[in-house]
């Protein structure tokens, strides 16, 4: 997550990373989806993933969703947030 921090310009504020944190029942489980939320009416849906290979290496395909969809993304991302079912990586995480 670090690569993102890296290449986000330092006069926007950095933007909120959240992750699935490892099951004891499956070690193997993981957020896989991939999207991000602008301001709560776009989002973007992508394949990329967010490592080098995913954010510059790869030929990746996206979506941008607009609108209500996107608003029901945020309030479907923000249960997940209060169930803990994903948890927001800290600085150097």
């Amino acid at each position: 997550m670090e690569l993102i921090r890296a290449f986000w310009a330092d006069v926007q504020q950095a933007p909120e990373l959240y992750t699935r944190p490892i099951s004891p029942d499956d070690p193997q489980s993981a957020l896989h989806a991939k999207l991000a939320l602008a301001d709560k009416q776009r989002m973007l849906v992508t394949s990329a993933n967010l490592t080098y290979h995913g954010l510059a290496g790869n030929v990746e395909v996206g979506v941008l969703v607009e609108g209500h969809v996107a608003a029901e993304a945020v309030q479907l991302i923000n249960r997940l947030i209060e169930e803990g079912v994903v948890v927001r990586l800290e600085e150097g995480g």
